[in-house]
């Protein structure tokens, strides 16, 4: 496991990655989205979609991929 390197740039900062088996290579952190989309529990109202999608896209640039 390895921490993200601090950097004085604009970039964000990237996660780190593990082993996930012999040829699997994966962020060490995942990112939940279950609640996108679903009204009982979240309240969700597909206005939130263009604000919930950055969110997503900036921890996707990070570097996480599951």
């Amino acid at each position: 496991l390895q921490a993200p390197r601090r950097t004085t740039s604009k970039q964000p900062p990237k996660i780190g990655r593990v082993q996930a088996g012999p040829t699997l290579d994966i962020s060490a952190l995942g990112i939940g989205t279950w609640s996108w989309g679903n009204r009982l529990l979240f309240d969700y109202d597909p206005a939130q979609d263009e604000e919930i999608y950055k969110a997503y896209k900036a921890v996707r640039d990070a570097g996480v991929s599951v």
